[in-house]
């Protein structure tokens, strides 16, 4: 439910270093971007809304999800938690656009357990330059389509000197023709879901386009990997 350490269903796997996804943890919770595909908005208002007719939820459900919202007490969440683990920060926001005091609060609990694995995803691929990481985080930025490698910052981040870094595509918008992705260690490719996206089809193109030796093709958009015929 978000609240503070979760076991997630989130199918990330790296199928080159053969581990997977096993906790998410939102010490900052929400989003200013406004993305009309988001997942996190979408799950955020449904519940949110149930939470006004009376249904018992955490309370970051109070405030729309554009709302910025800092858990202090979640940052020692897994401090007792000794199974090495693989952890994404942030399920439920873009940790970039929260402040520089929390955010620096949230790195800290990441270099206070070396033996984790912490994932971290953002839009903002200048935001990692902004802070100093312990090693044992991976930089993760979105991209939906080949267009992304125009946005302001996407060459820095590429160029960035940091062993761990990887690519969410999800949803995919569209293709990665002449894109050179060889540069991150994973890549993670998904559909986009939700009302109206079951029936939505992706062509063959955008799949093909996507040239890269750590690919994990997530369940939802596995069928159109199947398919070779699908134009």
């Amino acid at each position: 439910m978000s609240t503070s350490l979760n076991k997630t269903s989130i199918d990330w796997t790296n199928p080159r270093e053969g581990w997977s996804l096993d906790y998410t943890w939102n010490p900052v919770y929400g989003c200013t971007r406004g993305c009309p595909y988001c997942y996190a908005n979408r799950v955020h208002t449904k519940r949110q809304k149930a939470k006004a007719q009376g249904k018992k939820l955490p309370e970051q459900y109070n405030y729309p999800f554009s709302v910025l919202q800092f858990f202090p007490s979640r940052l020692t969440a897994f401090d007792k938690l000794m199974r090495m683990s693989t952890i994404f920060v942030g399920d439920m926001a873009d940790i970039a656009f929260h402040t520089p005091e929390n955010i620096r609060k949230v790195i800290a609990a990441c270099a206070r357990n070396p033996h984790h694995r912490f994932l971290f995803l953002t839009k903002s691929y200048t935001f990692y330059r902004e802070y100093d990481f312990p090693t044992n985080c991976w930089f993760g930025i979105t991209m939906v389509s080949g267009k992304n490698v125009l946005t302001r910052g996407y060459e820095d981040f590429v160029a960035l000197d940091w062993p761990q870094k990887f690519i969410s595509v999800e949803p995919l918008l569209g293709d990665f023709a002449g894109v050179d992705l060889t540069w991150a260690q994973w890549v993670i490719v998904g559909k986009r879901s939700g009302a109206g996206s079951f029936n939505e089809l992706i062509p063959r193109r955008y799949i093909t386009s996507i040239v890269h030796p750590n690919v994990y093709w997530k369940k939802s958009i596995q069928p159109y990997v199947d398919n070779n015929n699908h134009e």
